[in-house]
């Protein structure tokens, strides 16, 4: 059944998407000093990372794509994945005198010959010191429910059902923030001697119920969603007295957060803009009303829209910024409910 989900979910995602779950992955999986570095000057790398499997660690080079890859885009890919071993521009914590492994990570599979040329050319890099290795999507949904030789599972199946059951409500439209909340407050726990562990399982679960959120056109909630995960990491951290809490594994976590909170807050801004001509509507389609909850409603819009503004103000996108405040004066001028 978990696996069903997982599957679901890497067949309907885009492909930045993965970026924050994948990091979790990784995290779990034993890898640190884990980077994304998608974007222009990426030169072939979506992700470093580096892994310790003897007394020196090996620096490993991760390049995604989404869906199936056939022998067309695989000449495409091939390249990409050349540059990323060749060449050392990466980030200043890449290593360029480590011992090199280069993964192509799919949320589909190799189809047609492309399965025999990869196999091809992960012969030709062994001959040059180059380790290289595919993960396909059954590779994925394993990693995401199993974590390592220890044999503990990264998705508790004894502690699943609570988790499929809403997020089988919401593709069925039958669940309220109430319901997501009430879940969200169920996680605020004491995690066990394997805090780590739980922290990653708690962001692949609420990755899949953001991501179904957003399938059903309620982006403003997988925002939310975003942010109750983040809150999770930090009572892990911070709220509770645990001697086994990491700093590195938090500032990891934090940074999925962050990544999956920016995506999903250019759809939320983008569906307040939508609801932008008629402000009384605004929270209808998910279920919230009533004289003493739109306030705190509003409160969470006013939130996001000024993190949003500043943050985008100091990186230097100004319209994104100024879209922002735009929106804030809106509300401010046509609700009342926002005033409290």
């Amino acid at each position: 059944m978990l696996a069903n989900v997982i599957g679901n979910y890497l067949d309907t995602l885009t492909e930045r998407e993965f970026d924050a779950p994948f990091m979790a992955i990784l995290r779990s999986l034993g890898f640190y000093d884990i980077h994304n570095l998608h974007g222009a000057f990426e030169f072939g790398k979506d992700f470093i990372a580096k892994k310790s499997e003897t007394v020196d660690p090996r620096q490993y080079v991760f390049q995604t794509k989404r869906g199936d890859i056939g022998v067309g885009e695989w000449r495409e890919v091939r390249n990409q994945l050349d540059e990323a071993w060749r060449t050392s521009l990466a980030h200043p914590n890449f290593e360029k005198k480590a011992p090199k492994d280069v993964v192509l990570v799919l949320t589909g599979k190799l189809v047609g010959g492309a399965a025999l040329s990869s196999q091809e050319y992960r012969d030709e890099l062994a001959g040059k010191g180059v380790r290289f290795e595919v993960w396909e999507k059954e590779n994925l949904i394993e990693k995401c429910t199993y974590l390592g030789p220890s044999g503990i599972e990264l998705i508790d199946l004894t502690k699943v059902g609570k988790f499929l059951q809403l997020l089988g409500s919401i593709k069925e439209n039958e669940s309220s923030l109430n319901d997501i909340y009430d879940y969200y407050s169920k996680s605020l726990h004491a995690p066990g001697p394997h805090i780590g562990k739980q922290i990653w399982e708690k962001i692949i679960e609420w990755t899949l119920l953001a991501h179904e959120l957003h399938l059903k056109n309620r982006d403003f909630e997988s925002y939310i969603c975003c942010r109750y995960i983040s809150n999770i990491c930090w009572y892990y951290h911070y709220g509770i007295d645990n001697k086994n809490s990491d700093i590195d594994i938090f500032r990891d976590a934090i940074d999925c957060c962050e990544l999956l909170a920016t995506s999903y807050a250019k759809l939320a801004i983008g569906f307040l803009e939508k609801k932008l001509a008629d402000t009384s509507n605004w929270f209808d389609d998910i279920d919230i009303s009533g004289f003493v909850t739109l306030p705190v409603r509003y409160l969470q819009v006013l939130e996001l829209l000024s993190l949003e503004g500043i943050k985008h103000s100091i990186i230097g996108d100004s319209d994104y910024a100024q879209t922002c405040h735009k929106l804030i004066s809106s509300i401010l001028d046509n609700c009342p409910a926002a005033y409290h």
